[in-house]
């Protein structure tokens, strides 16, 4: 399935979330920005770097720096709805042959709580 494959790339990537340091520049020998993940508080290293960013492509390091981060939520936003769509066929088809399910019903408004959640 492709969203595993994405889950899997995020999963190993440095862990999240990244941050876009401005103030972190100038280098004679490095110019531009950092790309740095979080502080780990298990860590004797402040933080690590992810990537190096050119001067004028600040926009483009918000973006990478959002991109983890933004790629989870995407992922579970993602499996709401496919279980919402699966719990709606499975309500139709119960419909289909005239039957009812106290299972699929609560399936179906479970789907749908937890995809309002995250409005």
């Amino acid at each position: 399935d492709w969203l595993e494959d994405i889950e899997a790339r995020l999963n190993a990537a440095t862990p999240h979330p990244w941050v876009f340091d401005k103030d972190n520049h100038g280098r004679c020998f490095d110019p531009g920005y950092g790309l740095y993940s979080e502080p780990d508080p298990q860590s004797i290293l402040a933080r690590k770097t992810v990537a190096h960013i050119n001067f004028g492509q600040e926009f483009d390091a918000e973006f990478i720096a959002a991109a983890p981060t933004d790629i989870a939520r995407l992922i579970a936003e993602v499996n709401k709805l496919r279980e919402l769509v699966a719990a709606q066929e499975d309500y139709m088809a119960m419909q289909r042959v005239g039957r009812t399910s106290e299972k699929v019903f609560d399936r179906l408004a479970a789907a749908k709580k937890a995809l309002e959640e995250t409005k």
